[in-house]
């Protein structure tokens, strides 16, 4: 990996953008009711800590470069605005396009060593003529075409600017196909202090929108020959488009009146829930629900190697159970026993499982016991053999012969069958490419049996194998957004999944229907969700109205939360 940074002509002359020629620049106006500031406020954005791999000390500061209020006269104008960067060394970990209009053609983010072109809002420039963009050496960081894959930074390749690194402006550069149009389209950019360690930088690039690996163009192509994933045009609105970092295979087809999911108002509101990592529900409809109380999986939990760097278990329990009207039923239990919990299962005969990403180790819990019936994997010691896991994730459970699997997880990227027993069967790893985090588990009923369905959370897809000796891949339905949790129900036949917060889209729930595999309605709370991590369901016969249940890491005031829907 290296280090793309700004420098002097002289010594950088590999990484310098060469402009060939220079073209007649047309007049454009601006909007006389803006403001005439030549420099945009950076402002520290405090709402971007859900993945947890953001130290609390550490300053993200957020923005928006914009046209402001642009009317270009022409048709095929380029117009420029600028911003100046923090003076501190910094690293672009995130960068989205908010595009306005459908006449935004392409949009670059280009660098400047000394000054931009000129100190007005805004002015015409080309991309034919580097001194109408900089006042000396410029260096192109990213672009985006309407007509074209997203361009994001090059794989293996990390920004960094101010500091001595020269690069103190950043010009937007936008081409209008037409003029006419009051526009203030933009980029959404994310930058942080150059102090992290490159791994958590890579992850934070991933999480914040810039795509360090993918140059994919494979749109999903109807017989039409219509894309489904990226409109030929966009309706001009008052609010935004913002672009997802990589069109995915989704459908959305008529939602079926019976899958309609609504919020329970007011359902639980919980003061002493931490990060609620998993929810699950018994054979009467309690609710059973894993947190961390007061700890938190953040940036420095664990080494290089996936060992925690904590001492001492949590202090307090940690396993709630809830009937269905939100009522605590018991005080809970688990108090000193776990370090970072993560799933939780319910089977069918009432046993709760649990995972432990910091102990690696998973553990089956008899009904009304706290003392473990199986326990799986080496405590606090990672590993990929069969005796560890590294940080295993979720549990399900066979309710025709009791075999179970456990989805391990952030290192090992398998999942692994064992017998009622605990006696290994067989590891799966997905195929081509094989699993990037598979994070959550359940098994869905077909005429030929059951199948294991896999929330492959970073590859953004649901996919489902046969549970035969053969793992015979079935079938995957692929999503916008990383897949955080997935739940089967089997009156409607449908799955449940629930996806992660991503700086291009809000994190939501979604229904797939088995039988198309397709999305065939999304749902979320009436305030929308901030990072769901579990889901749940219960119904207590065919004719009565399923319950659909949320747990969320972070919620209001950075507590976690559990949700309640309900439909047909």
């Amino acid at each position: 990996m290296h280090t793309l940074k700004m420098a002097a002509a002289k010594s950088s002359a590999a990484y310098l953008v060469v402009f060939l020629s220079f073209q007649i620049l047309h007049a454009y106006v601006l909007r006389d009711d803006i403001d005439d500031a030549t420099k945009y406020n950076w402002v520290l954005d405090d709402e971007d800590n859900e993945l947890n791999i953001i130290p609390d000390d550490l300053r993200i500061d957020s923005e928006i470069i914009q046209m402001p209020n642009v009317k270009p006269e022409t048709d095929d104008m380029y117009i420029c605005a600028s911003t100046a960067i923090p003076e501190k060394p910094s690293y672009i970990v995130g960068i989205q396009p908010v595009i306005n209009t459908k006449s935004v053609d392409d949009v670059w983010l280009i660098g400047c060593a000394k000054a931009p072109a000129k100190s007005e809002p805004a002015w015409s420039c080309s991309p034919d003529a580097r001194a109408s963009v900089c006042d000396g050496p410029a260096l192109v960081a990213y672009k985006w075409s309407r007509d074209n894959c997203p361009n994001y930074v090059s794989e293996s390749e990390i920004l960094t600017v101010g500091g001595q690194n020269l690069m103190r402006y950043m010009v937007l550069m936008v081409h209008y196909k037409q003029g006419g149009v009051i526009d203030s389209s933009g980029l959404r950019l994310k930058m942080v202090e150059d102090t992290l360690p490159q791994d958590k930088l890579l992850m934070m690039m991933e999480y914040f929108g810039i795509s360090i690996t993918t140059n994919s163009c494979d749109y999903d192509v109807d017989e039409d020959g219509d894309s489904e994933s990226w409109p030929e045009e966009l309706s001009v609105s008052d609010s935004p488009t913002e672009y997802p970092e990589e069109p995915r295979q989704v459908r959305q087809e008529t939602v079926k009146q019976a899958t309609r999911l609504r919020e329970v108002q007011g359902w639980l509101d919980d003061e002493l829930l931490g990060q609620v990592s998993g929810v699950g529900t018994d054979s009467v409809g309690n609710l059973h629900v894993f947190h961390r109380a007061s700890r938190k999986w953040a940036a420095d939990s664990f080494d290089e190697n996936h060992v925690f760097k904590g001492e001492d278990p949590i202090e307090k329990n940690v396993v709630f159970e809830y009937d269905k009207s939100g009522k605590l039923i018991k005080q809970g239990w688990g108090e000193r026993m776990f370090y970072m919990p993560h799933g939780l299962t319910v089977d069918y005969e009432d046993n709760i499982w649990l995972t432990d990403v910091a102990m690696h180790q998973v553990f089956k819990f008899p009904p009304g016991s706290t003392t473990p019936s199986i326990s799986l994997g080496t405590f606090l010691e990672p590993g990929g053999d069969d005796d560890h896991f590294c940080k295993p994730t979720d549990v399900a459970v066979d309710s025709r012969n009791g075999d179970f699997y456990i989805s391990d997880g952030y290192c090992n990227s398998r999942v692994l069958r064992y017998n009622m027993n605990g006696t290994l069967i067989n590891t799966l790893y997905g195929t081509s490419p094989g699993f990037n985090i598979p994070h959550s588990l359940t098994l869905v009923d077909t005429n030929d049996g059951k199948l294991i369905c896999v929330a492959d959370r970073e590859n953004k897809r649901v996919r489902c194998f046969d549970t035969d000796s053969s793992n015979t891949f079935k079938f995957e339905v692929v999503l916008q957004e990383r897949v955080c949790a997935i739940e089967y129900e089997s009156v409607q036949d449908v799955i449940y999944a629930v996806t992660c917060p991503q700086v291009q889209r809000s994190p939501s729930g979604v229904t797939i229907d088995i039988k198309t595999k397709n999305v065939i309605d999304t749902w979320a709370p009436s305030e929308g969700f901030t990072f769901p991590h579990d889901v749940t369901s219960y119904r207590e016969s065919s004719s009565d109205p399923v319950a659909v249940y949320v747990g969320e890491i972070s919620a209001a005031k950075g507590k976690g939360k559990v949700t309640k829907f309900t439909g047909n």
